[in-house]
This record gives C-alpha cells, sequence and structure tokens, in this order.
C-alpha cells in the first residue's frame, strides 16, 4: 500500500506533468484528454455500427448516459443524431 508520501509524491508528479502540458501545448491536459475523447468518438461513429452505447464505453465515459450528456452539450445534438446527419453511406 502506498503512504501518505507516496500519495503526495504522485500528485506532486501529475500537477507537474498537468503544468507542464499545459506550458508546452498551450492547453490543458484535462483539455486534451476530452477532446481526444470526443474525436475517437466521431471517428468511430462515423466509420463503423458499433451501438452508441459501446461508443460510450470504448471512449472511456463511465456510462452511456454520461457520454450521452457531454457529447450533446458538445456538439448540440446527440450522437444517434451526429452519425445519422454526418455518415457518408
Amino acid at each position: 500500500m502506498i503512504g501518505d508520501e507516496g500519495v503526495d509524491l504522485v500528485r506532486d508528479v501529475l500537477e507537474t506533468v498537468d503544468h507542464l502540458f499545459e506550458v508546452i501545448i498551450k492547453i490543458g491536459l484535462d483539455d486534451e484528454i476530452h477532446r481526444a475523447r470526443m474525436q475517437r468518438a466521431c471517428h468511430l461513429l462515423l466509420t463503423s455500427t458499433i451501438p452508441v452505447a459501446k461508443v460510450a464505453i470504448r471512449c472511456g465515459f463511465s456510462s452511456p448516459q454520461r457520454f450521452h450528456a457531454v457529447f450533446s452539450r458538445d456538439f448540440g445534438i446527440s450522437a444517434s443524431e451526429y452519425r445519422d446527419q454526418h455518415r457518408v453511406v
């Protein structure tokens, strides 16, 4: 088990990585992870027939409901609507 010192060290390393990422890349690490997850979701929606619920899990969302809320917030439409509107048949 990690003691308090180990937990503090891990926290310090994560904060340093987050800071360096923001300085070098010019966006926060959380924002970049979110962008990459949503980009992957869009790719899967347009290039596969994987059910939306499975796309959510493959992209690291805790539940299909959470994915639906985030996708709708970011794109203004549901993932299913996005697939229907943007997929080239």
